[in-house]
């Protein structure tokens, strides 16, 4: 995920080589120094893979879907998680997309396998 100030932000993910397992990471490259920096955070999403994140780029911000059909976001002056309530979420089986909405100050989600869209709006970091 790409934001506007030449960064990229990464979360989590699978661990590819033993011991096996999902990752609860944060890490942003800086496409001007080449550089990976890892934002270590108190609170932070639990380990997870096939999850998606969007940018907000009104409130410079991150939208984490994924886990037990939660919805995390990263507040990247501030670099902390903070977890967000949700009623009624679709369940994450992955092969699903999520962007925000700038306009409209939503998180919009698709998924192909429960065949419909989802958003959640009005949500600040």
């Amino acid at each position: 995920m790409i934001q506007k100030n030449n960064r990229a932000v990464l979360f989590g993910g699978a661990r590819a080589t033993a011991p096996f397992g999902n990752l609860n990471d944060t890490w942003v490259l800086d496409f001007k120094t080449n550089i990976w920096s890892e934002i270590k955070t108190s609170i932070k999403p639990p380990a997870m893979a096939r999850h998606r994140m969007a940018y907000n780029s009104k409130e410079n911000s991150v939208f984490l879907y994924g886990a037990d059909k939660k919805v995390w976001i990263l507040d990247l002056e501030l670099n902390n998680w903070k977890e967000v309530s949700t009623n009624d979420a679709p369940a994450n089986v992955g092969l699903h997309s999520l962007v925000y909405d700038d306009f409209g100050e939503r998180m919009i989600y698709y998924g192909p396998v429960n065949k419909g869209f989802w958003e959640l709006e009005k949500v600040k970091t």
